[in-house]
């Protein structure tokens, strides 16, 4: 004679092909990235890969919806099975998005210093959702596992954001917060605002602006090109051969690494320009009759 809890497991325990999908799709999301790396580059599968950006909502408002039914279903226990659903659609489009997330990391031009930590976060969320999935029925206190599933959905999704907006995207304009730093001022009618600031307008603050931080990076004002991005300062006054902005704009055109990505590459004029002003000391304030 079966106990109540046995019957509900012989009910509800996965079936031996859920089983078999489950582990294939979990090596799968193991093995991928080393398959499809990040690598800095552009390749095919953009198109498909950026509907991660879409897909990867679901899974998170779901995964975030799990606790609160477990923890609900102790005084009403048929939000249980609620529980149970919202994981399993919360597992197949976390899988299905961590696959689009793979793809969009390797064809994306992302480097891996990039990506590494939220890639990584996001397998291991959609790793440990399917097999909460699985194991659910074994599970008495179920909350005790789907609350830090929880907690690691929202790290997941915090380092997500830190690629496409930045370390200080929630903390920027926090009063407490605000740096210390402070920064020469810009003349309006100096070399900066006049010639380089339009010049990085036109080609630049589209990737590296205020709505979207690529590496980390904004060049949208004076006091942000000082800041640099992840790869530290990108200007070495009174040095241009050590300025990252400088060669990374003058790099093969067959070079991934060539900015900008998208669109013409900077005239001839543009980057001299750009090279006098750093070699004359990225001054904010100097006039152009001061340029050599």
């Amino acid at each position: 004679m079966q106990t109540q809890e046995e019957q509900l497991y012989t009910t509800n325990r996965p079936h031996p092909k859920v089983w078999i999908a489950s582990t294939a799709a979990i090596l799968l999301l193991l093995s991928l990235p080393s398959i499809l790396p990040p690598d800095g580059q552009t390749h095919s599968g953009q198109f498909l890969g950026r509907f991660h950006v879409g897909l990867i909502h679901l899974p998170i408002g779901l995964l975030f919806l799990v606790p609160v039914f477990d923890l609900a279903a102790k005084k009403r226990p048929a939000l249980q099975q609620a529980a149970s659903i919202t994981l399993n659609i919360a597992a197949v489009t976390g899988f299905l998005s961590a696959l689009l997330g793979i793809v969009l990391a390797h064809a994306g031009a992302f480097s891996a210093d990039q990506v590494r930590t939220h890639l990584w976060t996001g397998i291991v969320l959609a790793v440990a959702a399917i097999v909460l999935t699985m194991l659910r029925t074994f599970l008495p206190q179920r909350a005790l596992l789907s609350i830090p599933l929880a907690l690691l959905t929202l790290w997941t999704a915090h380092t997500g954001g830190k690629i496409v907006y930045g370390d200080d995207w929630l903390t920027e304009f926090a009063p407490h917060l605000a740096p210390s730093r402070s920064y020469p001022a810009v003349d309006p009618e100096g070399v900066y605002a006049k010639q380089v600031q339009p010049i990085l307008n036109a080609n630049c603050v589209k990737c590296h602006g205020s709505t979207e931080r690529k590496g980390n990076l904004r060049l949208d004002s004076y006091a942000h090109l000082l800041d640099g991005g992840s790869s530290g300062d990108i200007v070495s006054a009174g040095h241009p051969e050590r300025s990252i902005l400088l060669h990374r704009i003058t790099l093969p055109p067959n070079d991934p690494k060539l900015m900008p990505k998208k669109g013409e590459p900077l005239t001839t004029a543009e980057i001299e320009t750009l090279r006098a002003w750093i070699t004359a000391g990225a001054s904010p304030s100097a006039t152009p009759t001061t340029q050599p």
